[in-house]
């Protein structure tokens, strides 16, 4: 059986090379000797954000600055503003669950959503796909409706836990951008 998912697609689709060497060299591929920062943060704003779904307090962060305060502002924003928003309208069915959609006899697509949810008014569920980007919202509002990686979950989701999904919000967190090796961010300067 061979695995797939978003970030092997895309690199895939870029560089094959860097596809085998990343993810299926000797089975399980090869790492970077140093983390990218991107990486980090957007793997911290998951945990943050898992943790706040769940109504567990925030992680702490230990980004070098201005990443730190970004996280803080961020997350602390999400849990304050955005997510009571969410409850409000919307019951929490699953996090980060595991979903497979095969795609022929021998590949399989993983995926695991951001969050599962069911609104409250008609019943339908919905899948939440939270994003880090240094995009301004024009760019990163356009073309999330042929997303590959959008309808691929989507139909993950079905196969694996059985339930139709109506469509996708992707929430989109804003982090600046970077030049020079300078984290340019209104929101973590202000905060």
């Amino acid at each position: 059986m061979r695995y797939t998912d978003r970030s092997r697609i895309e690199i895939d689709w870029t560089c094959p090379r860097a596809r085998y060497w990343g993810y299926e060299y000797a089975g399980i591929g090869l790492a970077p000797v140093e983390p990218n920062i991107d990486l980090l943060f957007g793997s911290a704003i998951a945990l943050a954000v898992e943790a706040i779904r769940h109504n567990q307090p925030v992680p702490s962060c230990s980004l070098p600055l201005p990443h730190a305060a970004l996280y803080a502002g961020l997350t602390e924003a999400y849990r304050t503003r955005i997510w009571p928003t969410w409850v409000e309208q919307f019951e929490l069915i699953e996090t980060e669950v595991e979903c497979n959609l095969p795609l022929t006899s021998d590949i399989l697509y993983q995926a695991r959503p951001d969050a599962v949810v069911r609104r409250k008014v008609d019943g339908t569920v919905w899948y939440l796909e939270d994003k880090t980007t240094s995009q301004n919202s024009q760019p990163f509002c356009q073309g999330w409706d042929k997303q590959v990686q959008v309808h691929a979950t989507a139909k993950a989701i079905e196969d694996t836990l059985g339930l139709e999904v109506q469509g996708c919000y992707v929430q989109g967190w804003y982090k600046g951008y970077a030049k020079q090796g300078t984290l340019y961010s209104p929101l973590a300067y202000a905060w």
